[in-house]
């Protein structure tokens, strides 16, 4: 019981930890295109 009541805590942090990362790539991509734009002007 103590083991589910665990996991049950721990699915949160993984969620918003996901939502996070999934952010992250979010930003790293567009990061990505604007310095293609930057290298592709140059």
């Amino acid at each position: 019981m103590q083991h589910r009541y665990g996991c049950t805590t721990m699915l949160p942090q993984m969620y918003s930890y996901a939502s996070e990362l999934h952010i992250m790539i979010k930003d790293f991509r567009s990061w990505e295109q604007e310095l293609g734009l930057l290298t592709r002007r140059s």
